[in-house]
């Protein structure tokens, strides 16, 4: 079905990160794999006419600190001066932009685990949604977390992951754009799940 013919209301499903990934490396203190945590702190250090600027991340168990690289042998004026300045004071924002840098740790070759624990709003605020009718959730994560795809409608429906399976093999749930095995693969923003016959109560909300 093309995403242009769908039909019915359309309510978009939020899902915001509660925390960022962590980083798994080794701890020089604990001497041994740790999970890392990120401050949402930035350190600069400034040599002569050139800055270096990392995001600071600390041990979960012994609060050992570890820099992160973000620019090394940087000229102030080659960064975007908005951007500067947030780099400046810390801002949470930017530092969570940072922290869910997959292509960074990827050439760093440092495992993360963006598997993060998250809540969802509707937009719409979550509709009570009549026996028959027919429901467009669109998706939009605001950072890009690890959620399967049926995880994530199980529990907006408030039904087993089985039971999304059920449904998709049964025609009552189509994902857009289809993939092989969308349902167990992570949840994209700008997806969207065409409910049918959906259920006659509340979407639920959840963290």
């Amino acid at each position: 079905m093309a995403r242009s013919n769908l039909s019915g209301q359309t309510v978009r499903l939020r899902v915001i990160a509660l925390e960022t990934p962590h980083l798994i490396r080794h701890c020089l203190q604990c001497g041994r794999q740790s999970r890392f945590v990120s401050s949402d702190r930035f350190r600069m250090n400034a040599h002569q006419r050139q800055i270096d600027v990392w995001l600071i991340y600390r041990c979960q168990r012994c609060e050992t600190t570890w820099n992160c690289p973000l620019f090394l042998r940087c000229r102030p004026g080659d960064l975007d001066e908005a951007l500067y300045h947030q780099l400046q004071v810390n801002d949470r924002a930017a530092a969570w932009r940072y922290a869910f840098d997959a292509e960074r740790f990827q050439r760093l070759h440092i495992p993360a685990d963006f598997a993060v624990p998250y809540r969802t709003e509707y937009d719409p605020v979550a509709p009570a949604i009549g026996e028959g009718h027919h429901v467009n959730l669109e998706l939009e994560l605001t950072m890009p977390c690890q959620v399967r795809l049926d995880r994530l409608l199980a529990g907006a429906l408030d039904i087993s992951r089985t039971q999304v399976q059920r449904w998709l093999k049964q025609g009552r749930l189509d994902v857009h754009p289809n993939r092989p095995q969308a349902l167990r693969k992570v949840a994209q923003s700008g997806q969207c799940i065409v409910i049918r016959q959906a259920p006659a109560k509340p979407f639920k909300t959840y963290s």
